[in-house]
C-alpha cells in the first residue's frame, strides 16, 4: 500500500506520499520562495515579541527556581526507562537475596572423600630426590 502511494505520487496522481499523510491530511510539496520569505518574517515576529517582553522576566528566586524544576523533569523524564528498569533489576534482586531459599544455612549432605593419588607413569620424568630444588 506504501508503494502504491509513493508510485501515484510520482505520477501525479495524488498530492499524497504515504497514506499517513492522507490520513493527516498533510499534502507534501516544494517550499518556494514566497513560503521562506513568509516563515523568515513570522520568526523575525517571533523573535520581536521575545524581545518585548524580556523586560518582564526577573531573574530572581522564583525564575532560578522553575528553571531549576525544568531541569529536573527534563532528566527524569529522559531518564526514566533506564531508572525503571535499574529499580526493577535492583527490587528482584533484593527479594531473591532476603528469600527462604538464600537464608538456608549449609546443607546436610556429606562432604565427599578426596579423590585417590594419581600415580606415576612408569615412561615419565621422574621427580628429583632432593627437595632443596
Amino acid at each position: 500500500m506504501f508503494f502504491a502511494f509513493q508510485l501515484a505520487y510520482l505520477f501525479d496522481k495524488t498530492i499524497f506520499y504515504s497514506p499517513f499523510l492522507w490520513l493527516f491530511g498533510q499534502k507534501c510539496q516544494r517550499l518556494t520562495r514566497d513560503d521562506m520569505m513568509e516563515q523568515q518574517k513570522r520568526s523575525e515576529a517571533r523573535a520581536r515579541m521575545h524581545q518585548l517582553f524580556a523586560p518582564f522576566r526577573t531573574s530572581g528566586f522564583f525564575s532560578r527556581l522553575v528553571e531549576v524544576l525544568n531541569r529536573v523533569s527534563y532528566l527524569c523524564a529522559n531518564y526514566a526507562k533506564i531508572g525503571i528498569l535499574v529499580f526493577v533489576f535492583g527490587y528482584r534482586i533484593s527479594g531473591w537475596f532476603w528469600s527462604a531459599e538464600s537464608q538456608m544455612g549449609p546443607q546436610d549432605t556429606p562432604i565427599p572423600p578426596p579423590p585417590a593419588r594419581a600415580t606415576p607413569s612408569k615412561d615419565g620424568t621422574r621427580l628429583p630426590k632432593s627437595k632443596k630444588l
